[in-house]
C-alpha cells in the first residue's frame, strides 16, 4: 500500500479544534499515519470539554475508534487510550465492536433503527450521570 505524507495533516489537524469537523475522517480504514494526528487532536479537546464528549458519543465517533487497529505502545494507541479515560469504562466497553455484537445476541429484539437510538441515548444517559456525579467529587 502507498503511503500517505502526514506533513499536510499535521500541520491541518493540529490547528483544528472543531471535532466534528474532523470526526469524518476518523475511518479504522484510513491510514494509520493521518489517524494519529486526527486522534491527537480529540485527545487534546475531549478532557476539557463536556459537550464536546456527549457529541462524541452519540455522533458515534467513540465507536468508530474503537475499531482502530492501533499497535500497542504507538503513539495512536496512547490518544485513543487518552480519549477512552475521558469516559467511564462501561461506556467504552459498550461502544467496542464486540460488546455491541454479543449485546445484540443475547438481548436485543427491537428493529435495528430503534435499538441504534435506544443505545445512543441510554449512552448520553449514563453519560450524563457519570459527570453530574463527577462534579459532585
Amino acid at each position: 500500500s502507498a503511503r500517505v505524507s502526514s506533513g499536510p495533516w499535521l500541520s491541518l489537524s493540529s490547528k483544528c479544534v472543531h471535532l466534528p469537523a474532523l470526526e469524518p475522517l476518523l475511518h479504522p480504514e484510513a491510514p494509520l499515519n493521518i489517524l494519529k494526528y486526527i486522534v491527537n487532536q480529540f485527545a487534546k479537546v475531549l478532557p476539557h470539554d463536556v459537550q464536546a464528549r456527549r457529541e462524541f458519543v452519540t455522533s458515534g465517533g467513540l465507536a468508530r475508534m474503537q475499531e482502530i487497529a492501533a499497535e500497542p505502545g504507538s503513539k495512536l494507541k496512547e490518544y485513543i487510550d487518552t480519549v477512552n479515560a475521558c469516559y467511564p469504562e462501561e461506556i467504552v466497553r459498550y461502544y467496542s465492536p464486540h460488546y455491541a455484537k454479543t449485546f445484540d445476541e443475547k438481548n436485543c429484539d427491537l428493529s435495528s433503527t430503534s435499538n441504534s437510538l435506544n443505545t445512543n441515548f441510554c449512552a448520553c444517559f449514563f453519560l450524563f450521570v457519570y459527570e453530574k456525579n463527577k462534579k459532585k467529587k
